[in-house]
């Protein structure tokens, strides 16, 4: 369930859930002990009983039914196309182009390379200025989504972020420079990399700064794809 919602709503999402099959439970039982009552008064309360479980029942059972398949059924992530069609330029992504995430660039730039998340190096490498990740050296685990102004020699190792579920993820991306990387991953690749930040040697590029990677591997999967905040 952690992969369509927030880690902080899994336990009322689940205490809803089994209070909504306790009320179908409830609702069967009351409508079995309603027909050991006599025949005049079980037609009667028939009725009534009737348009009760088109009111309530049936949604109830709705909602049972979907909790159950979000829990039995295997979990998909949001698709890598996806993220292609939304075009991870430096001014967009999840709150990226606001005062907010200018605060939090300065507040990333203090903290310690290996401890910053994907997003946290998408925010520093979004900035006008190159300089705050300059020589700084990252590992990035995403997958690969192909720059579109420069798709020959840029792709971006992306993930979601997640404030709430599944419906309003945001997909974010840290630039990677490699002439002609096609021949190593392909777009949608799950990857893993170690590289340092340096000036963009396409002059005319949209990144300030990029990665230059001194590897790259192929990963599975990781078991939460998302970043959560």
């Amino acid at each position: 369930m952690g992969w369509y919602i927030h880690p902080r709503s899994v336990s009322f999402s689940t205490i809803m859930a089994t209070l909504g099959c306790l009320g179908v439970v409830c609702a069967v039982g009351v409508q079995r002990a309603h027909r050991r009552e006599s025949p005049s008064r079980v037609r009667q309360a028939r009725s009534r009983w009737s348009v009760r479980v088109r009111k309530t029942l049936a949604p109830t059972c709705f909602t049972a039914v979907g909790v159950a398949a979000l829990l039995i059924l295997p979990p998909a992530t949001l698709t890598t196309e996806r993220a292609a069609e939304r075009v991870l330029a430096p001014s967009e992504g999840a709150g990226f182009g606001s005062a907010a995430a200018d605060g939090e660039a300065a507040r990333i730039a203090g903290s310690a390379d290996a401890e910053r998340t994907l997003r946290e190096w998408a925010v520093l490498a979004r900035q006008p200025e190159a300089s705050s990740v300059l020589g700084r050296t990252a590992t990035l685990t995403g997958f690969v989504v192909a720059d579109e102004e420069s798709p020959d020699q840029v792709f971006l190792v992306a993930r979601y972020v997640i404030t709430c579920c599944a419906v309003d993820a945001q997909p974010v991306g840290v630039p990677v420079y490699v002439d002609g990387w096609h021949a190593q991953v392909a777009a949608g690749d799950w990857v893993e990399l170690t590289g340092v930040f340096t000036t963009n040697p396409d002059v005319g590029g949209r990144w300030a700064a990029v990665v230059i990677p001194d590897r790259i591997v192929k990963v599975e999967v990781p078991e939460e794809p998302y970043v959560v905040e």
